[in-house]
């Protein structure tokens, strides 16, 4: 019997499957912001195939170690195209952020309407995700197993690592989508979407 973190996974396939599918060849606009934004949402989409490829090799702490770097393309990708005014988008260009990582997901949540995931997200998980990118003790602590140096992740933080990966990719593909006139592509995303979300998902991956 599959464990609850090879379900999420195998659903995380489907995901990647049906953005490969559906978004190549997709003809994007060429002004500086929305290359900018773009070259952000395609790196969520190679961060989260990324993140299967791990979790099919078990290299778990690689893996997790990806968690915040997907978090923040998606969160700067929206910033850009969504809040940053044209100083802000030139600072960017010339390697200057000066708004730290919860500023921009206020103003995207400010920009956007009332959708909270994303500042659910950063306050359940934002501490573990430093801990995993940065090699904080959390992290270490997971390199162990008894007396045993080995990889020791919870089985609810992979699946949560495979839930938060689809739902972060289809939100960038669904942003993508967004600077085109592709009305066909956004319905069929937004039923693929309502297809993912009715299942039932993962508590916090925190451990």
């Amino acid at each position: 019997m599959q464990s609850t973190h090879e379900v999420e996974h195998q659903e995380l396939l489907r995901i990647i499957r049906w953005i490969d599918d559906n978004l190549t060849g997709l003809r994007l606009p060429a002004d500086p912001r929305s290359q900018i934004a773009a070259g952000c949402f395609t790196l969520v989409i190679e961060n989260q195939a990324a993140i299967a490829l791990l979790y099919q090799a078990g290299l778990y702490g690689s893996m997790m170690s990806l968690m915040r770097v997907l978090n923040e393309a998606l969160v700067r990708g929206l910033w850009i195209r969504y809040c940053a005014n044209d100083k802000q988008l030139q600072d960017f260009q010339n390697g200057k952020l000066s708004k730290n990582f919860g500023s921009l997901i206020s103003d995207i949540e400010s920009a956007l309407g009332a959708d909270t995931l994303l500042s659910r997200l950063k306050d359940s998980m934002w501490k573990a995700y430093n801990d995993f990118t940065h090699v904080g003790f959390g992290h270490v602590t997971r390199r162990h197993k008894g007396v045993q140096v080995t990889s020791n992740y919870p089985d609810l933080e992979l699946r949560h690592s495979q839930y938060v990966a689809s739902t972060l990719g289809l939100l960038a593909a669904s942003s993508l989508i967004a600077m085109t006139d592709a009305s066909e592509l956004s319905e069929k995303l937004h039923a693929r979407t309502r297809a993912f979300f009715s299942r039932r998902h993962p508590e916090s991956g925190r451990g």
